[in-house]
C-alpha cells in the first residue's frame, strides 16, 4: 500500500513565476523563467521539424550534438 500523499495543496496561478514560489530570488527566477521559456521553444521547434538530433544542432551551430541534449532537457536549468 502506498502511503503517499497526492493531494494537491497548491496551484500557481497563471502568469506566475513558478521559480519564485520554489524560493528562488526574483532576478535568478526570471532568468530561470526565461531559460524555461526557451527551452520549451526549441524543443518544440526540433519536435515539429522531426528534426534529429544531428540535424537540429547543425541548424542551431551547435558544435557538440551532445550540447543540444544538455539544452533541451531540464540540466540547462540547473543554474541560474
Amino acid at each position: 500500500m502506498n502511503n503517499t500523499d497526492t493531494s494537491v495543496t497548491h496551484v500557481t496561478p497563471s502568469g506566475s513565476n513558478i521559480f519564485e514560489e520554489l524560493g528562488f530570488s526574483e532576478q535568478d527566477a526570471a532568468k530561470l523563467k526565461i531559460k524555461a521559456q526557451l527551452i520549451c521553444s526549441i524543443s518544440e521547434w526540433i519536435k515539429d521539424e522531426e528534426l534529429k538530433q544531428e540535424e537540429a544542432s547543425h541548424v542551431l551551430h551547435v558544435t557538440r550534438p551532445r550540447s543540444l541534449s544538455d539544452l533541451t532537457t531540464v540540466t540547462a536549468l540547473a543554474s541560474p
